[in-house]
C-alpha cells in the first residue's frame, strides 16, 4: 500500500488505495526471480522499459504472492528500469506509472 500511499496520485489513491484499505481487494507482489534466492532488490534481473506509450517487462518472477486470490487486482512487479545506475536507484517508483 505505501507504493500508492507515498507517491501515488489522488486519482490513483481513490481508485486502488481506498479499496485496498477497506479489504475490498489485494494486491500481490512479484520480486524472488528463479535464479536468484532472495528477496534482496539488488539482486533483480527483470527489466522494464518503456516503449512509447506502454512499458515492456522482460523477466520472470518464482514467486507472486496473492496473485492467485480472487480479489487481486493490483500487481506490483519488482524490475530495474536504468541497469547502470547506482544500485539502488535502478526503478523509480512503481506508482507513478499506470499501465
Amino acid at each position: 500500500m505505501d507504493v500508492l500511499h507515498l507517491p501515488g496520485s489522488e486519482e490513483q489513491k481513490r481508485e486502488w488505495l481506498e479499496p485496498l484499505l477497506a479489504g475490498e481487494i489485494r494486491s500481490a507482489f512479484g520480486m524472488t526471480e528463479p535464479a536468484v534466492a532472495s528477496s534482496d532488490a539488488a539482486d533483480i534481473a527483470t527489466r522494464i522499459e518503456r516503449d512509447r506509450d506502454e512499458y515492456v517487462i522482460t523477466g520472470r518472477q518464482w514467486w507472486t504472492s496473492a496473485a492467485m486470490d480472487s480479489r487481486c487486482a493490483v500487481l506490483i512487479v519488482m524490475g530495474r528500469t536504468d541497469p547502470t545506475a547506482q544500485t539502488h536507484r535502478r526503478s523509480p517508483s512503481p506508482a507513478r506509472r499506470r499501465t
